[in-house]
């Protein structure tokens, strides 16, 4: 399978700079002059090879080289500025690499050649639990890169800015990257950074899943999935409470291929965000075999907004479904879906919130719910049993809906600063809007159309078990 890498400049939308330095180690060579150095490379040609190294100190450098099969290798480094390096290039290999403190860089790859190899698994874990505090387990950086079908992949990294980069290129592939931050870095010339996570993936049958969790207040996920089957998950928790809402957690899901080629059916996207200035983003691309698309969102505070775009132009079928939710704050909401079986769904609960909701052709069906304070409604439906449900309680409530075609159905609820407007084009349509003062919530409101209930997706956790490798001189005193 010949390899696709999509343009990250096209996902960044205005990222921090954080996070543009892709893959690295290599560095081995010193043949010693010493340079307090400490430099290992070895080199395995057949099966069952086990390659071990330690090294403690600073600016190490290890690197590991395994052809054919049921290979492992497991790179140790205690220090800081070291570099480590794994390449194996068969099938059911196995690699670890360990890295404590800070300032360091680790990379491995699997497979490479051309889509044969399976099997794989990946470690990485990156930080230092002792000098959590000082951040001295900072700045790390990870890159796994697997060609061939069935690996895994799993990063795991401690302490602030961090980085972490994972490229899968085959079928059935999983993909872990987590990124945890308890305190954020001491280090008086920064602002916090955050962490940064990529996962490309290209292939069918997919699962990638990122986790953000600490004090830095730019964390950053990218993952981008081409082929059938896929499902990405993205979970970020921000709990620096001080944000001024300057900086934001970003998180973004592409799935499929904007060269109208529709590869990517039954698509499955989440994303949670919880904290600060968060950002979402999730779009995919529908096919012509009978496709899946669903997509999930959810933040919890501050200056959320959330953007869920499902197939543009419309290829063939679809079974959308799309669901927002937010909670507080300045919170904005954007839902845009294109054919066949779409379904709707945005929720808000409070603060300055604005929805915004656009359904294409097919089935479709509209559930916007606003709670409280500044909130604003817009809607449009065109064509094919459109249903619209809008429901806002509380404060300067506005609502807009424009459906187009044959017998459609709208109904606004609203109490407080309420206005309406609904504008329908076609026959056999029918608009209900029921109105109150904030203090008129009566038994005569009416609301039917609830249409609610479809959250699943599956994408849990997966282990890679440490590394148990024999002594190599088991014997020896």
């Amino acid at each position: 399978m010949k390899k696709i890498i999509l343009s990250a400049a096209a996902l960044m939308c205005g990222a921090v700079m954080l996070g543009q330095t892709p893959p690295a180690p290599s560095t081995v060579p010193n043949s010693s002059g010493d340079p307090t150095a400490n430099k290992a490379q070895t080199d395995q040609s057949g099966d069952d090879h086990i390659v071990k190294v330690r090294q403690i100190g600073k600016k190490n450098s290890a690197k590991a080289t395994q052809t054919d099969e049921e290979n492992q290798a497991l790179l140790e480094q205690y220090g800081y500025k070291n570099r480590a390096e794994t390449r194996q290039d068969g099938e059911d290999n196995e690699a670890h690499t360990y890295q404590l403190s800070g300032f360091n860089k680790a990379r491995i790859d699997q497979g490479q050649q051309d889509g044969s190899s399976e099997d794989n698994k990946a470690l990485i874990k990156q930080g230092d639990t002792e000098h959590e505090l000082d951040g001295y387990g900072s700045f790390n950086k990870a890159y796994i890169n697997q060609d061939g079908d069935d690996n895994q992949a799993k990063t795991e990294q401690l302490n602030d800015n961090n980085e972490a980069w994972t490229d899968q290129d085959g079928d059935n592939n999983k993909a872990q990257i987590k990124q945890t931050s308890y305190f954020a870095s001491s280090f008086f010339f920064l602002d916090d950074e955050g962490q940064y996570a990529k996962v490309v993936q290209n292939g069918d049958d997919n699962k990638s899943k990122v986790y953000q969790n600490g004090k830095g207040v730019r964390n950053n996920a990218y993952t981008t999935q081409t082929g059938d089957h896929n499902v990405a998950v993205q979970d970020q928790w921000n709990s620096d409470f001080n944000n001024d809402g300057d900086d934001q957690n970003t998180a973004r899901i592409k799935q499929g291929q904007d060269n109208g080629s529709f590869d990517a059916n039954y698509a499955s996207a989440y994303q949670k965000q919880r904290g600060a200035g968060n950002d979402a983003l999730i779009r995919q691309r529908g096919g012509d075999s009978g496709s899946e698309n669903m997509a999930i969102q959810k933040q919890k505070g501050r200056d959320n907004d959330a953007n869920i775009t499902q197939t543009i132009n419309n290829s063939g079928s679809q079974d959308n479904y799309a669901y927002q939710k937010q909670y507080g704050d300045d919170n904005d909401a954007d839902l845009t879906q294109d054919g066949k079986g779409n379904k709707g769904f945005q929720r808000q609960f409070g603060d300055d919130n604005d929805a915004d909701l656009t359904q294409t052709g097919d089935g479709n069906k509209a559930h916007q719910k606003q709670w409280g304070d500044d909130n604003v409604v817009n809607s449009l439906q065109n064509g094919d049993d459109n249903n619209l449900y809008t429901y806002q309680i509380g404060d300067d409530n506005w609502a807009n809906t424009v459906q187009l075609q044959d017998d459609n159905s709208a109904l606004v609820v609203q109490y407080h600063g309420q206005s309406a407007d609904v504008f329908q084009d076609g026959d056999g349509n029918s608009a209900h809007i029921f109105q109150a003062s904030p203090y008129s919530f009566t038994a005569f409101a009416p609301e039917t159309c609830y249409f609610p209930s479809m959250e699943a997706i599956d994408c849990p956790d997966f282990d890679l078990p440490e590394l148990d490798l024999p002594e190599v001189c088991q014997d020896c005193d």
